[in-house]
């Protein structure tokens, strides 16, 4: 019974034993395995730590580094969003800001966003272009609207105003689409607006038709009839057609009726007469005295001929500028105009003293008797018995040359109506207006018979004075004679 117990508490021992040195194996196991968890953990932190430290660098998203900005908005500037680490671990960096931008101000501006981490840096760039983005605006003020039938605008009140340009109301342009009016208008920076408006083209409107010059008129038998025509102006139509209906026969006294009438393309008319009535020629008691100055000279032999044309007499002062035309002093007295001195040479040493003023004036008038057969007394200053010019050669020589001139009973004209040809006018219809538009009763004109311009308006002149009751005569010694008061020399 006793040996049967003992063995029994040895085999406990031995079983005891045996699970202790199991228990043993095991937890040394176990702290194996941590020991070998931490040390995959720390080199993974450590290669973490490696892996942060060699790709650290600036980071940001893609930003626009071109901005457009409306001219005028409110704009302010945003940093891009920038950090510093890696792709695990990034760290916000401010940005500091280098420029501004001024939005009334058109143009480019390169801002400048700079960052700092320790002794890195980054800088960003962003250009800020200011640019006119708007449309221009088109208000409508007043909502009556007229417009042609060929699209014509007669009445649209509108105002079109641009942020930057102001008011381009005067840029619009409207053009007709059936019944729609289109308002299109562009400023300078490109930008357009456009806008439509409904409307009824419509045109009620005559045309106005205007005669040129007098509505009754009248003209001497046998002189020729230029018609003046007419003007017309339409509200539709910027071009019409004026039709000329009669004729007048200048050679059959009588009132002849010309009618001027023009139809607008939506068929307005309207018409208007002139009365031209033809009339035997009379001797009016309005006396005009045609006078020539510095010739004989090329133009002369035409102006002849017109005076002949209309039996014209005129007066002719002449000189011997042009020795070649001499001969025609003789045909001006032929033709029963009159002959007068103005000068041999026309140079203003003449006013040297009475002396050389009588010698000039009796060597021209040598001419004149070998031309036409007899002396003449008629005279006329080189440049008017009011001319300055004498000063500068002798202070009191027209005076003197008038009194001796008075004494031998020679007479002396100056005018009292300038054609200006040798001044002012330059072409033949100034010198025309410059006579028509003067003239009076005894009436004395100066004109030049060596300026081509002059004598080919002499008979727009004639007849002029003809159809409005002048007589033309040449001057003589009883004749009106105008004098323009001497100029004292001081």
């Amino acid at each position: 019974m006793v040996n049967n117990g003992k063995s029994n508490v040895g085999i406990k021992l031995n079983k005891n034993r045996l699970n202790d040195g199991n228990n043993r194996r095991k937890i040394s196991v176990k702290i194996r395995g941590l020991f070998y968890v931490f040390g995959v953990i720390l080199i993974i932190l450590l290669a973490f730590v490696v892996y942060s430290k060699a790709t650290s660098k600036f980071r940001y998203d893609k930003f626009d580094d071109v901005v457009e900005i409306n001219y005028g908005d409110k704009y302010s500037l945003k940093a891009p969003i920038v950090c510093y680490g890696s792709r695990i671990s990034c760290g916000e960096v401010k940005a500091t800001i280098k420029g501004k931008v001024d939005t009334r101000v058109i143009g480019e501006k390169t801002i400048e966003f700079i960052y700092k981490y320790k002794k890195k840096r980054l800088i960003l760039k962003q250009k800020i272009i200011v640019k006119d983005l708007e449309a221009p605006k088109i208000v409508l003020n007043d909502e009556k609207i007229k417009v042609c039938p060929n699209g014509k605008v007669l009445k649209l009140d509108i105002s079109v105003n641009d942020n930057l340009d102001g008011d381009i109301t005067g840029k619009s342009k409207a053009s007709l689409q059936g019944k729609e009016l289109i308002v299109e208008v562009q400023d300078g920076s490109g930008n357009k607006s456009s806008k439509r408006f409904v409307v009824e083209p419509n045109d009620d409107e005559k045309p106005v038709v205007t005669i040129n010059g007098k509505k009754e008129m009248s003209i001497v038998k046998g002189l020729d009839y230029v018609d003046q025509g007419a003007n017309v102006k339409d509200n539709c139509d910027d071009q019409i057609t004026i039709e000329k209906i009669g004729e007048v026969d200048v050679n059959t006294v009588g009132a002849y009726k010309v009618t001027y009438s023009a139809t607008d393309s939506s068929g307005n008319s309207s018409s208007v007469e002139r009365i031209i009535n033809v009339k035997e020629r009379e001797d009016g008691d309005k006396v005009v005295y045609l006078t020539f100055d510095d010739g004989p000279g090329a133009s002369t032999q035409a102006l002849l001929d017109v005076l002949d044309k209309y039996n014209v007499k005129a007066t002719f002062f002449v000189t011997n500028q042009f020795p070649n035309y001499q001969h025609l002093i003789g045909e001006e007295a032929k033709r029963g105009h009159a002959i007068a001195v103005h000068s041999l040479t026309h140079k203003w040493n003449i006013y040297d003293s009475v002396d050389a003023y009588m010698s000039d004036f009796n060597a021209m008038n040598d001419i004149i008797e070998q031309q036409t057969g007899k002396r003449t007394k008629l005279f006329r200053f080189p440049g008017g018995s009011s001319n300055t010019i004498y000063c500068g050669h002798n202070k009191t020589a027209v005076q003197d040359i008038i009194s001796a001139m008075n004494e031998s009973g020679n007479v002396y004209f100056d005018w009292n109506l300038d054609s200006k040809d040798a001044g002012g006018a330059k072409n033949t219809a100034q010198v025309v207006k410059n006579v028509t538009s003067n003239m009076r009763n005894n009436s004395v004109v100066l004109q030049h018979d060596i300026k081509k311009f002059s004598v080919e308006a002499v008979e727009e002149i004639i007849k002029y004075g003809l159809n409005n009751g002048f007589t033309f005569k040449a001057l003589d010694e009883s004749s009106p004679a105008p004098h323009h008061g001497i100029h004292v020399c001081k």
